[in-house]
């Protein structure tokens, strides 16, 4: 949930009885929102977590490896409409807006349901439930639970009478198409085909108003997701329209206010124009305030089309990033942006499986590149932490960092299939420290965003060094992370970092009558402290290495032997009484989880946690606990409310299924994974477990298809069963074939695995040993 799900619990009392539809598409064809059942209720092996199958009686030869898809069949297989859908927890926040991979413009609809969008349903600014739709904007957050952006949007809209800004216009039933790039509907009335694609830093849109009637085009400069403007402007030129607009998100202004601009090229049929401001519409060419537009006339049966460039720097910036699509028909623009992802498509490719699960594997690596977001001009140039202009020289600039969320799988996916990538978010992130002073912690557009816990940046810094990604300055970036594990910032920082380090330092925990998320805090600046560890000692720093290490095992400090949990604990040193399946939101000694939940989040030293709990035994019979009690074992995917036992829905739970091996039960592993794969993930609008969180929930499925498990900050994997017979990445060193044959949702228990035909023993494989060889192959079973 990562970013901004805490303040909407009042809204799950009123979502009881709602339904979501299915959404889904012929191979090779775009998705369109009602394509209805699809055939992902019964997989073909149909596993349960009790180790049954009901293929029992195939032979044991390994079957032949299946091929690989070509990348175009794999591109054809991406449902957009995935995750867009959902009830209360369970809606991923997913959005079927067209964009490039990780660009600045995510051209969409926000919609509504007769004029209701809540908040907690509409992060993205999209449903899949909704009738109507708002408009179609150019800036979304993707994945996240913080209600943002939605910026400058278009309405095609008939007779105008009134206040021309909320207004909504009904949708054809099933008439929405999504593929990567592009993304279309057909409105009711007036009666318009909407067609719209995306470059990395412009969107062209084409109207084609096939009523009888004349109608207009609104054009909302002060439009947002949520939030009202504190000032817009538009202006007409000499081919269109530009302006700018301030405004105050829930994540992007809590640092400043932040300011978009816009250049808009009018092409087609227009009779005229008007603007309007907070009194109204009126004739001019000009307007600004709280509320600023400009009305299109458009004659019956016309086409308008729009080419729109943004920029967060200024409109000169803008302009120029209009330039990539300047001159280029709408079919031009939606073609490089599918050549653009065709690079990410080769890059991972996933052979075998049914229909269900090869659109849900391509559809999670096509969410992996919906965000972080691109924020540097054409020119290089972009806007710092520090609210001022600098320019990007030989990185790309992103923001909508939700590091806490992304750390734990997006990172890590990105160094072991795209360094590149990996590295340009690295050097970002340096240049927000140098720029802000301190390194963020969940940067969102130029702002701090000052959200969730920890200082989860260590990690990708640590993995970057430790996987050996070039082209950053470690030294540099470990000075600033050493500011947020040595102490807390000076009071005038624009950031806090941690928070309560000198507690923490003085302790060894965050005292819970001092501080909100005691527990939560502690065991992520334990984690941190034990990567920072590794990483001062890999960079030669031994004295902040022999400073961070003995904190590697300060989680015990919080644990409980009479209550069997990591619980608060005051300054005095007295435990406090948790109720264990309590869900904690807002305040508290928890952060979005139970005691549970957080009591399983040791990642780093399972042995030391094992002896703290009374061995290996012990531990392995509350891991079985924690999954037998929750909703999983029932086989529901049922996420509307955060399950108190496993919860697959959110980040302090996405690892557990992986400790099966550190008790000694690979087969509960196998077991538990497959589960979750086959009854959390599906091609339905409701098809991932909470919020994707930028990519997260995504790229835990791609791990865990190909059989792999990172521990984040390190150049370790674990190792499991493949859920795909092969899997192709591309990593550093060149292609790596993952072979698991006979790999399905029955056929899950590891005998054997070889790597380059040399036996792995254990439970882990390095990132060295993987992008140094060929083949991971992997002996599969259909009994433990």
């Amino acid at each position: 949930m990562g970013s901004g799900w805490r303040w909407g619990v009042w809204a799950l009392l009123a979502l009881a009885g709602c339904d979501d539809g299915a959404a889904g598409a012929a191979d090779g064809a775009p998705v369109t929102a009602d394509a209805g059942a699809l055939d992902g209720g019964a997989e073909a092996d149909g596993g349960r977590a009790d180790g049954a199958a009901t293929d029992a009686g195939a032979p044991d030869a390994a079957p032949p490896l299946p091929a690989l898809p070509t990348v175009a069949a794999a591109m054809d297989q991406v449902d957009p409409f995935i995750g867009t859908g959902g009830i209360a927890f369970g809606y991923a926040a997913e959005t079927p807006a067209a964009q490039v991979p990780l660009g600045m413009v995510r051209v969409g609809p926000d919609t509504t349901l007769a004029g209701n969008h809540t908040p907690f349903h509409h992060f993205s600014g999209y449903h899949f439930d909704d009738t109507d739709v708002r408009g179609f904007s150019h800036t979304h957050f993707v994945g996240t639970g913080a209600t943002d952006y939605g910026n400058l949007r278009v309405l095609p809209y008939g007779a105008l009478d009134g206040d021309p800004w909320d207004r909504y216009v009904a949708m054809v039933p099933g008439s929405q198409v999504a593929s990567p790039g592009r993304y279309g509907v057909q409105l009711v009335d007036p009666a318009v085909t909407v067609d719209l694609a995306a470059s990395d830093r412009a969107a062209v849109h084409r109207y084609r108003f096939t009523g009888d009637q004349p109608a207009h085009l609104l054009i909302d400069a002060a439009a947002t997701v949520a939030h009202s403007a504190d000032h817009a402007l538009i202006e007409r030129t000499d081919t269109g329209w530009a302006g700018e607009v301030t405004w105050r998100g829930s994540l992007t202004a809590r640092t400043r206010p932040q300011t978009i601009y816009f250049v808009i090229e009018v092409t087609g049929a227009v009779d005229g124009w008007q603007v309007w401001d907070p009194d109204g519409v009126r004739d001019g060419d000009r307007a600004e305030g709280t509320q600023a537009g400009a009305v299109l006339a458009v004659p019956a049966g016309a086409e308008v089309g729009l080419r729109v460039g943004i920029s967060y720097v200024d409109r000169a910036g803008a302009a120029g990033n209009l330039q990539a699509a300047a001159g280029q028909p709408l079919e031009a623009v939606a073609e490089a942006a599918r050549a653009a992802w065709a690079r990410v498509f080769g890059r991972a490719r996933f052979a075998g499986g049914t229909d269900a699960q090869q659109r849900v594997v391509q559809t999670a690596l096509y969410h992996t590149y919906a965000m972080p977001t691109l924020f540097e001009d054409a020119d290089g140039r972009y806007r710092g932490l520090d609210g001022e202009v600098h320019v990007a020289d030989g990185w790309r600039h992103y923001t909508d960092l939700s590091l806490w969320d992304t750390f734990r799988t997006l990172h890590p996916w990105y160094e072991l299939t795209d360094p590149d990538t990996e590295r340009d978010c690295l050097n970002a992130l340096l240049a927000m420290a140098d720029d802000g002073g301190v390194m963020p912690r969940w940067p969102a557009a130029a702002s701090y965003g000052k959200s969730m816990i920890g200082s989860s940046a260590d990690m990708l810094f640590a993995g970057g060094l430790a996987k050996g990604i070039d082209g950053v300055d470690y030294d540099r970036a470990f000075d600033h992370l050493w500011l947020h594990a040595s102490g807390d910032p000076p009071p005038d920082a624009l950031f806090g970092a941690r928070g309560g380090m000198v507690d923490y330092l003085r302790l060894g925990y965050l005292p819970d009558d001092v501080h909100d998320g005691s527990v939560s805090r502690t065991v992520e600046y334990v984690y941190s402290d034990a990567i920072l560890a590794g990483m001062a000692a890999q960079l030669g720093r031994d004295a902040e290495a022999q400073a961070l290490a003995p904190r590697a095992g300060w989680y015990a400090n919080l644990y409980d032997p009479a209550q069997g949990l990591l619980v608060p604990r005051d300054a005095d040193g007295a435990f406090v009484t948790v109720n264990p399946t309590r869900n904690y939101f807002n305040d508290g000694p928890y952060v979005e989880g139970t005691p549970l939940h957080w009591t399983f989040s040791v990642l780093h030293d399972a042995a030391g946690y094992a002896a703290l709990r009374g061995g290996i035994d012990v531990l392995a019979a509350d891991l079985r606990a924690l999954f037998e009690n929750s909703r999983l074992a029932e086989g529901r995917p049922d996420t509307r409310t955060p399950d108190p036992w496993y919860w697959h829905g959110n980040e302090p739970m996405l690892h557990a299924a992986w400790l099966f091996q550190d008790v000694g039960a690979p087969a509960d592993l196998a077991d538990w994974v497959r589960a979750i794969q086959r009854d959390i993930y599906r091609d339905t609008p409701d098809g991932l477990p909470g919020n994707d969180d930028g990519g997260t929930m995504s790229a835990w499925y791609l791990f865990t298809a190909a059989g792999l498990y990172p521990i984040p900050g390190t150049d370790r994997y674990r190792i499991g069963p493949p859920l795909f017979p092969l899997v192709v990445l591309e990593t550093a060193g060149g292609p790596l074939r993952i072979e698991a044959p006979g790999a399905s949702d029955a056929v899950r228990y590891v005998r054997g695995v070889t790597l380059d035909g040399e036996p792995v023993t254990g439970h882990e494989i390095t990132h060295g040993a993987l992008v140094n060889a060929q083949v991971l192959r992997f002996d599969l079973s259909r009994t433990p």
